[in-house]
């Protein structure tokens, strides 16, 4: 009789060797008789762990999403500070840009492309419990680091074109690399290549602000003259 160790393991590589056959060929496509052969287990274990191959590609899906240990403690900690806000963001592009440089998450972003193509049923319930508090994080944190005066909106904007960017840097590395060849993306360049990312974002953030509290100004002082008189 096997252990909890070993059941769990075995949930383990059915994800594994799930997820590279999904991102390659479609979870449609993919026998779940194939699925159980290369992950070396029988049928019975993938039924047992997820009843169906629609609730397999689910927990497929939600593996793709999940975050690395730092990022899920860097969205925890509350943060008033405008430096402190940067420097969590930059902890938090950082360790997904480190995470993509492993090779055997490469089928990750391949299952997403996917998704984001031709979203499944399954896309938005990962959507709300993955990237959803990622998004809420940045949102909050550009606006300590920016400063009180740009609408909501704007700030969601830029905390979505953060989420997009750090994405697209994990992803797209061949295409960074030959129209950003002086950027350096080695492993030992993701620190400061994680603050340029942040800095842009604050840096729009901020100005958006700035500009938001100009647009208010005249029509504040309009309002108190129009009191007084």
């Amino acid at each position: 009789m096997g252990t909890l160790e070993d059941s769990e393991a075995t949930r383990a590589r059915i994800i594994e060797v799930a997820g590279h056959l999904f991102g390659e060929q479609g979870w449609k496509s993919v026998p779940v008789r194939t699925i159980a052969s290369l992950a070396k287990t029988h049928l019975s274990a993938i039924n047992y762990h997820f009843e169906n191959k629609k609730n397999l590609y689910e927990a497929v899906l939600q593996e793709a999403l999940k975050m690395p240990p730092e990022m899920a403690a860097g969205l925890k900690r509350p943060i008033t500070d405008p430096e402190a806000a940067r420097d969590m963001m930059i902890k938090v592009v950082e360790a997904y840009l480190v995470a993509s440089k492993n090779k055997d998450e490469t089928w990750k972003s391949r299952l997403m492309m996917r998704e984001f193509l031709e979203p499944s049923t399954a896309f938005k319930n990962a959507i709300q419990l993955a990237a959803r508090p990622i998004f809420d994080r940045f949102t909050e944190l550009l606006r300590v680091a920016a400063g009180p005066g740009a609408t909501l909106e704007r700030f969601e904007l830029n905390a979505f074109l953060l989420l997009i960017s750090m994405d697209s840097f994990a992803s797209y590395a061949a295409l960074t690399k030959l129209l950003l060849p002086r950027l350096d993306q080695s492993a030992a360049g993701l620190k400061p290549l994680s603050g340029k990312i942040v800095d842009v974002f604050i840096a729009t953030s901020r100005t958006t602000a700035i500009a938001a509290s100009v647009e208010l100004g005249p029509a504040r002082s309009t309002k108190k003259k129009s009191k007084r008189t």
